[in-house]
Order: C-alpha cells, then structure tokens, then sequence
C-alpha cells in the first residue's frame, strides 16, 4: 500500500508531504512555490484557497453562534451580511451595531442567533 501523500492542487503537481516523513515547514514551501513561479515566469494564484480557508473560518463562526452544524453548500448559499450596504459607508455614516442600555454588546447566543 502506498502512504498517503499531498500534492498542490495546482498543475504540475508537486509533492508537498508524505506519510512518516518529517514534515516541511508549510511556510518555506509556500514560499518555494512563489519564488519557483517568479523564477519560471508561470502564474500563481493563491485567491481560490484564500477564499475557501476564509470561507471555513466563517462556517467556524456561524457553527459557534447559532449552535448549528453548518455544510460547506449552506456557507455558499448564505446571503449573511454584517453590515447591510457596507459598499456606501462613509466615516459619517452612524455604527452599525449599538451597545445596550448597560454598555455592552450583546453576545450570540447559541441556537437562537441566526447568520445563514
């Protein structure tokens, strides 16, 4: 059987890890790939993996708050904003959220908050 093994997920594959193998330093292999990349004149992009480790930590957050287990399909469904109309806040525009009457704000509250 062959140890389990990681690969980029971008052509060409390259071979990142290996099963009972130290592990390389995930930041001097980042780094590699740039540099190998600038040295070859080939595309990088990291924004597709950007995108999808900031959509994990938002399910991370909705998971925490509502009390709910939340699907990678329910995350890119979800029309959740913060702040309604961010695009045309300017620095006059009044704070979105408000302190209560005892100056805290108020927390989630697991199974009663709803984001998605």
């Amino acid at each position: 059987m062959t140890p389990p093994t990681h690969y980029s997920d971008e052509p060409p594959l390259v071979h990142l890890w290996q099963y009972g193998k130290n592990d390389p330093n995930p930041y001097h292999v980042e780094w590699q790939l740039l540099l190998d990349a600038i040295r070859q004149n080939k595309p990088h992009n990291e924004a597709r993996r950007a995108g999808e480790a900031e959509i994990a930590a938002l399910m991370g957050r909705v998971a925490t708050h509502s009390g709910q287990l939340v699907t990678w399909d329910q995350m890119m469904k979800c029309n959740f904003q913060f702040v309604k109309d961010i695009d045309n806040m300017t620095f006059d525009t009044p704070a979105p959220i408000h302190n209560g009457q005892d100056g805290i704000y108020a927390a989630p509250q697991p199974g009663i908050t709803k984001e998605c």
